[in-house]
């Protein structure tokens, strides 16, 4: 081997180690939540726009702050765990998503709506009027449970879903599928203001005595948790809430002048984008903020998103030595 090949090998050896570091470097998780800010409320992470504290800066405003409640309730009456709160709506908070496909998501439990259960409460949904919160179209389904019933949920625009059930077969035992022969109905959501007020009603549409019982009860539920957790639909009975979607938005009227529009990206390939969209669920422009394409990190924060460009570039550059 001859001087200038040994100068080459070092010179690739000094490269892939900048490389190697650099990658390193660029995999460190980014930031969530604004500096001195409490990231995770139990095995929740909350990131901004939505914070917990210790001061108002951790998060937007009051739609979007979190209180973090320690629940007792537990097989243990020695242990305490952690529980993350809407607390504008005063709902337990399951996980947030800033941005998929489109649009901006949390999972909150809500509350199944009994009638004529024996030790259950009438609930009706949590109001979200005013709020930047909605109940998502897509992400959600209306169920009701009973034999003989017709069950509605409706806002002060009109009716959102209905469904009727019948009971052609209460003795076989086919809880695990939900269609109205057998005692459960469901119906997808329309558009009517899915971010006012919601009443869920249920009426008899049979004369015949119900062999299921008295006890009727009704919900909207996230679909994809419903499909894949519950073998008996019955079972919900010995249940108060259930997983619920939430679309939640930034109108531009009220946000825009906290976050930054169309940033010129020749500057930093790495500044998060935020622009103004449209949906079907508000007349409202609404703001949404995501990383550019091969970045990632949190964009509210509007800080330089990291990610893999700096690695491929580092490969590129690599392999470009010959």
């Amino acid at each position: 081997m001859n001087i200038i090949s040994i100068i080459l090998l070092l010179w690739r050896i000094i490269i892939l180690s900048c490389c190697y570091g650099a990658a390193t470097t660029s995999t460190a998780s980014p930031p969530i939540a604004k500096p001195n800010c409490t990231t995770h409320c139990g095995d929740v992470a909350i990131p901004y726009p939505f914070g917990i504290g210790p001061h108002k800066d951790c998060y937007l405003d009051g739609w979007f702050q979190i209180d973090c409640r320690h629940n007792n309730s537990t097989t243990s009456a020695n242990y305490s765990r952690q529980v993350p709160f809407l607390k504008s709506v005063d709902l337990e908070l399951l996980s947030i998503v800033l941005f998929e496909y489109g649009r901006q998501l949390v999972w909150v439990k809500n509350p199944i709506t009994f009638f004529n259960c024996e030790g259950k409460e009438t609930h009706q949904p949590q109001n979200l009027t005013g709020s930047p919160f909605m109940y998502s179209q897509t992400g959600n389904r209306f169920i009701a449970v009973s034999c003989g019933l017709y069950a509605t949920v409706t806002s002060d625009h009109g009716t959102i879903a209905g469904c009727r059930s019948i009971c052609q077969n209460t003795t076989g035992g086919d809880f695990g599928n939900c269609y109205e022969g057998n005692g459960c109905c469901q119906d997808t959501l329309g558009t009517n203001a899915l971010s006012g007020s919601l009443t869920i009603e249920i009426s008899s549409s049979s004369k015949m005595s119900d062999p299921m019982g008295d006890c009727k009860y009704a919900f909207l539920v996230d679909e994809d948790w419903f499909v894949k957790n519950f073998k008996n639909f019955q079972d919900l009975k010995d249940m108060g809430s259930v997983p619920v979607v939430l679309d939640w938005m930034l109108n531009v009227h009220d946000y825009g002048e906290r976050f930054r529009e169309k940033p010129n990206l020749t500057v930093n390939q790495s500044t998060p984008i935020c622009t103004r969209s449209t949906s079907d669920l508000t007349s409202e422009p609404i703001l949404i903020c995501d990383c550019p394409r091969g970045t990632e990190g949190n964009p509210y924060l509007l800080q330089p998103c990291q990610g893999a460009q700096i690695v491929l570039k580092y490969e590129y550059d690599l392999y470009t030595l010959g």
